[in-house]
């Protein structure tokens, strides 16, 4: 691993973000100096934080596939969605979650299987899922697809794709009809991305 403590300095800096418990202040801090923008700008200081603060998500990172510094802000919001007491005040998280996850193409279900221990519902999490992907700034056709393997496993929420299609080449359409094994319905019901993720 590059290492990017090249001054007492600098490893002052670095041991200051590192231990900055509370994930707005360090993200408040990073834009103090040039510095400490250089230090966030490679993976160690996320891995180290992640190691440090988050050592139950490694094997969920792991599954994910992603680098330390993309994982971060998802292991930071699972852990804020844990620890919420009342269920209203998961919804902030829950939507950043989701605002976050559209955009870094992760498998919805991996993520929904660590959320529901914390008694997220399946529901809720879809219709966070799909009100950010009707934004005309997401029209990954692979984060389209994770969202659709996530919900056909619950026909039930079919209909939530159906708004997606005007983002996407028709011929998706079709391909979304084999995919959740049902006959088009007379309604069509059947067929049918550091800072602000945290902050905000």
């Amino acid at each position: 691993m590059q290492n990017i403590i090249g001054s007492s300095h600098e490893h002052m800096a670095f041991q200051i973000l590192l231990h900055i418990s509370d994930d707005r202040d360090f993200l408040c801090t990073l834009q103090t100096s040039k510095q400490m923008r250089n230090i966030a700008s490679h993976q160690r200081i996320w891995k180290e934080r992640m190691e440090l603060y988050y050592p139950e998500y490694r094997e969920l990172r792991l599954q994910t596939g992603l680098a330390c510094k993309e994982f971060y802000p998802v292991a930071s919001l699972i852990f804020r969605i844990a620890h919420q007491k009342k269920k209203n005040e998961q919804m902030y998280p829950i939507k950043k979650l989701a605002d976050y996850i559209v955009n870094v193409d992760i498998d919805c279900d991996l993520i929904y299987q660590k959320i529901r221990h914390y008694g997220v519902h399946k529901t809720i999490f879809i219709n966070c899922l799909c009100n950010k992907y009707k934004s005309p700034k997401v029209k990954s056709e692979k984060t389209f697809r994770l969202i659709v393997d996530f919900i056909k496993l619950d026909i039930s929420f079919a209909h939530e794709i159906f708004s997606f299609f005007k983002y996407h080449n028709p011929k998706i359409l079709f391909e979304i009809e084999v995919l959740l094994h049902t006959p088009t319905s007379s309604s069509g019901k059947a067929i049918s991305v550091m800072n602000s993720v945290l902050i905000g």
